[in-house]
């Protein structure tokens, strides 16, 4: 018997999760998919959303309106970003949402709609929640404000551009404290809004309003380290949307130890910096202790 029906489809994405087993081994990232995805589904039901199914290391389901579609995905990042188990190996996720028709066979659901929510999330990077404007025009002025356009972009499979929409769940332009209904809190503000760097005997501060922080063996830059293992412009620490990100450009990489004891190594990629913790440029960290720089979120 088929069903047809008109709902919020979502689609929750593990940012690279093919490097968690890489680096993990395959227990280890299986345990960590299987509780970022224990956390996703159980915000699904928390906001009367449906499970249809997992797909690999993420999943799909339906809410029943746009608005309360949006305030799952919103709690879903947040609640991501502020697991301890997951901050210390640098989960993130994608999450991509369409409104449309769809049609039910099987408990699985097909169509038009289907597969635009799906490339919405192919879209996505890390800690992104991208929708289409079906999703933006139900929503209430005080979300939609809450958006905004990526302008119109080719989707695989339509003949014309659609405008794709980036939903802003950090920092200040998400406070989104307006009560949906008397069970739905929207998500609350991130609590880090500083980065505080110490290298030998000098002190910085990077907040959410501090311009792109520069790290290498030039003097231009912010933060000059003098070492021959450091390139010349060799990292930037910056703030986006509520997160502080470090992004490596060097020959040699950049080493990042957590405060958990977990290391990082990241060579031409990002990593978000939480906590406390100890980076070095160009050099592992227990081989180069005269040029470690300690850092600490706030």
């Amino acid at each position: 018997m088929k069903q047809e029906n008109i709902l919020t489809i979502i689609f929750v994405d593990i940012s690279k999760s093919t490097a968690l087993y890489e680096t993990y081994g395959d227990v280890e990232a299986e345990k960590t998919v299987n509780h970022t995805l224990s956390i996703v589904s159980d915000l699904l039901s928390k906001y009367e959303g449906k499970l249809i199914k997992t797909i690999g290391d993420g999943l799909m389901g339906t809410f029943p309106n746009a608005e309360i579609a949006i305030y799952a995905a919103c709690e879903m990042q947040e609640m991501i970003r502020q697991d301890p188990f997951l901050l210390q190996k640098n989960i993130a996720i994608k999450i991509g949402l369409h409104f449309g028709e769809v049609l039910w066979k099987d408990n699985d659901i097909f169509g038009d709609a289907v597969n635009t929510a799906a490339r919405m999330v192919d879209i996505a990077k890390a800690d992104q929640i991208i929708t289409t404007r079906s999703v933006v025009e139900k929503l209430p002025s005080i979300l939609a404000s809450n958006t905004r356009t990526l302008g119109p972009l080719h989707v695989k499979g339509k003949q014309d551009n659609m405008e794709i929409f980036e939903m802003i769940w950090q920092g200040k332009q998400a406070d989104l404290t307006i009560m949906a209904s008397n069970i739905f809190a929207a998500a609350p503000e991130l609590a880090i809004v500083k980065l505080t760097l110490n290298y030998q005997d000098k002190q910085f501060q990077i907040t959410e309003k501090s311009r792109s922080f520069s790290l290498g063996r030039n003097s231009g830059n912010d933060l000059v380290i003098k070492s021959a293992a450091v390139s010349r412009s060799h990292a930037s620490i910056e703030c986006r949307q509520g997160k502080f990100v470090l992004s490596d450009s060097s020959t040699n990489g950049t080493h990042v130890k957590m405060e958990s004891g977990e290391k990082f190594y990241v060579h031409r990629e990002d990593i978000h910096l939480h906590g406390q913790g100890i980076i070095c440029l160009g050099k592992d960290i227990e081989k180069n202790s005269d040029f470690l720089i300690r850092f600490e979120c706030k």
